[in-house]
């Protein structure tokens, strides 16, 4: 399980006031509350300011931006329920033979019913421990005890599918939760064979990724962007803010390179002083010294007498590289592309052979296409 950033772009209709007006509050408003409860279970500190519960157009385009990257990322979505992304995986002759020959732990309940240990009329209430049926969690402590019912139930282990399901279709339905699937006349199940997420949110964990001048009217700061100022803390230059999505012609690309080269080296010099003293400065998290440079995660990020040039030049940060981004994945109209199908060649230059992929993407999109960061998990 892990978070990745893709990178796509979606078009903007030319009724883009009109449309957004058309979105319901109370469907921003959920929206809103729905991002304050997840920030707040990663163990954010979390107030929301009663002004995010007035909606505002920004809200409005923030919502209609991220129905418009979700539709462009389902044929994607594990758990999609387009037609044309799903494939049908016949499972009718392994469950026909464990309908005939399979057992199951069963429980005969108080009223005679026979159900399956798994089934949730039971196990919501009850557990089997050590081959005693208790009520689960029971008063204040929460603990398992044999009340009065559980004493009157009685443990079946071994029960045979056939007695308890009294056809194949019933145990192929309700055991295994499989669909009939009437042109091939077979049970089983659907999936999308192009997987690539389960769940995505606009900006999230990359919420300062775009560089716009301050006076930008049309821009996303993804979910997060519902959320306290305070949250950020990468200071943006004088007179532009950091965004999740914009419109290519309204980026600042120029000036994301400069800050990006500016920064890099900074870098660079604290990794070179650190390496040369020999030891890091206290607190510092993820980072370790060897004889061949300073890691992280496994991965040289300073390697022992490279010049900040040869740095820049690694860390994909030249006057060359006019888009300063590092997704992990994009989406194009040609389908979905990410590192790891660089990296798999065993080519030693994957990284540079993937940021001039990503270049490409972004320089063949039309200017007013809106850019947008997804936040991706698997």
């Amino acid at each position: 399980m892990s978070h990745f950033s893709v990178l796509t772009a979606v078009s903007l209709p030319d009724d883009l006031s009109d449309q957004i007006q058309q979105i319901p509050e109370q469907e921003i408003l959920a929206h809103i509350m729905e991002v304050a409860f997840l920030t707040h279970l990663q163990g954010i500190p979390l107030s929301l300011d009663s002004d995010a519960l007035s909606i505002q157009p920004q809200m409005r385009l923030e919502s209609f931006v991220e129905e418009l990257v979700c539709q462009r990322l389902d044929p994607y979505w594990e758990y999609t329920q387009d037609p044309k992304n799903l494939e049908f995986i016949d499972c009718t002759e392994q469950s026909r033979h464990e309908y005939e020959h399979s057992v199951l732990d069963c429980v005969r309940m108080p009223n005679g019913r026979i159900l399956s240990i798994y089934d949730r009329e039971f196990f919501h209430k009850y557990e089997v421990h050590e081959g005693i049926i208790y009520q689960m969690p029971f008063g204040q402590l929460h603990h398992r005890k044999r009340t009065k019912k559980t004493r009157h139930m009685k443990l079946l282990p071994d029960y045979p599918a056939r007695k308890l399901f009294p056809t194949y279709e019933s145990f192929a339905k309700d055991c295994y939760a499989y669909s009939f699937e009437p042109t091939r006349q077979a049970w089983g199940y659907y999936v999308n064979p192009n997987t690539k997420w389960d769940w995505c949110s606009v900006g999230d964990r990359f919420p300062e990724v775009f560089l716009v001048p301050e006076n930008c009217q049309t821009f996303i700061l993804g979910n997060r962007g519902y959320l306290p100022k305070n949250l950020f803390d990468n200071p943006a230059p004088a007179g532009y803010r950091w965004v999740a999505g914009a419109r290519k012609c309204d980026i600042a690309w120029d000036v994301m390179q400069e800050w990006k080269i500016r920064q890099d080296t900074e870098q660079f010099h604290n990794l070179e002083a650190w390496y040369l003293d020999g030891k890091l400065p206290e607190g510092t998290l993820g980072l370790s010294i060897t004889e061949q440079g300073i890691v992280q995660s496994g991965a040289l990020v300073y390697i022992k007498n490279e010049s900040l040039d040869d740095y820049l030049a690694r860390n994909q940060c030249t006057e060359a590289c006019h888009c300063p981004v590092s997704p992990y994945a994009y989406l194009s109209d040609y389908g979905w592309s990410e590192f790891c199908d660089v990296s798999a060649c065993g080519k030693e230059n994957a990284d540079q052979v993937w940021d001039r992929m990503v270049q490409e993407f972004i320089a063949a999109l039309p200017e007013e296409s809106m850019l947008v960061y997804v936040d991706c998990h698997i």
